[in-house]
């Protein structure tokens, strides 16, 4: 079932979102969390297309967790599985999310 991450598109918002999902309480289901990521990075896009001041940092992060979110899915499943998978029960690895929430942490600059 689907659930549309509504959360304005920020530092402090992602660091939520991912700490919910590592603790496993999120009410959203990861795949609602990529289509979010993926919000996200079109949203760095725009801003930079129109000149924006873009936070780089934090950009490279949500890019790499945009392409972790295919990548996980096209590494673990066949052709054949994708075409019949229900997205929102696939999860992203755990040690991702340490690595992503662990990045975050490191992070000086916020959006």
């Amino acid at each position: 079932m689907k659930n549309e991450v509504t959360i304005r598109f920020s530092k402090a918002n992602l660091k939520m979102l991912l700490k919910n999902l590592i603790q496993g309480d999120a009410e959203y289901s990861h795949e609602d969390f990529a289509n979010w990521i993926y919000r996200f990075h079109i949203h760095f896009i725009e801003l930079f297309d129109a000149g924006e001041n873009v936070d780089l940092e934090l950009e490279e992060l949500v890019n790499d967790i945009d392409a972790q979110w295919e990548l996980n899915l096209a590494n673990s499943y066949s052709p054949e599985e994708l075409s019949k998978l229900d997205f929102s029960k696939v999860k992203f690895p755990i040690e991702l999310l340490l690595k992503w929430n662990k990045k975050l942490e490191g992070m000086k600059s916020c959006l």
